[in-house]
């Protein structure tokens, strides 16, 4: 099993608010966004990286491979990140240089997502959150937001777990809390979400917005 982890959701849907746990020490920042983190004791990462060419992405892991202090990275995210690659290699493209950038761009976030499973530190991604419509113009998928043809979920078959960030609302309250949905539910059937089964004794929503949860069972499913 792969120790990798792919977490989508809206801007403001805790995605990044969720790693607050983190052994932050051990941990490198991708920070495709370009933003300060949300929560305290950022400055306790082992590297906060921002990454401000796309180009440089594959002789950085590279790098971070051989950083013995390493345990965990963050890429924050990759939509930001592919996002870059499109502004500079294919907007920019000649009309009949189009097609090549688009092939480009597939073999340029298949090289990452290569490189995520071969490594041996464990991977953490966000993505934004896409809802797809089928040829009648209604919801059929919930996913990553990814452009060509990467997109539509097809990211998704490179993680081991795949979590959709979740608000619900107290009924008495109003109060907003957050947490993780590990698989399809009535309130969201359309979800890209998938886990082992038995992943969390089988729940497909999680209460609680911490990403170590996560990753504890995947370390544990691996170590069995």
């Amino acid at each position: 099993m792969i120790r990798n982890l792919l977490l989508v959701g809206e801007t403001g849907s805790g995605k990044s608010t969720s790693m607050r746990k983190l052994p932050l020490e051990k941990t490198i920042w991708l920070n495709t966004e370009k933003k300060s983190l949300p929560f305290k004791g950022q400055k306790k990462l082992l590297e906060n990286v921002i990454v401000k060419d796309p180009d440089e992405m594959i002789d950085g892991m590279a790098w971070i491979e051989e950083q013995e202090n390493c345990e965990y990275v963050v890429l924050d995210s990759l939509s930001m990140l592919m996002d870059m690659w499109y502004m500079k290699h294919i907007a920019t493209a000649p009309a009949n240089k189009t097609q090549q950038a688009w092939g480009n761009y597939k073999t340029f976030g298949m090289n990452i997502l290569e490189l995520m499973k071969q490594s041996k530190k464990f991977y953490i991604v966000t993505a934004l959150n896409q809802t797809l419509n089928d040829r009648f113009g209604s919801p059929e998928k919930e996913c990553a937001k990814v452009q060509g043809s990467l997109g539509g979920g097809g990211i998704e078959s490179h993680f081991t777990v795949v979590a959709h960030s979740n608000i619900s609302q107290d009924p008495t309250t109003k109060k907003l809390g957050y947490g993780f949905v590990l698989g399809k539910t009535n309130e969201r059937p359309l979800v890209s979400a998938k886990s082992p089964i038995d992943f969390l004794d089988g729940k497909k929503v999680v209460d609680d917005n911490d990403i170590m949860l996560l990753v504890n069972e995947i370390n544990e499913f691996i170590e069995e």
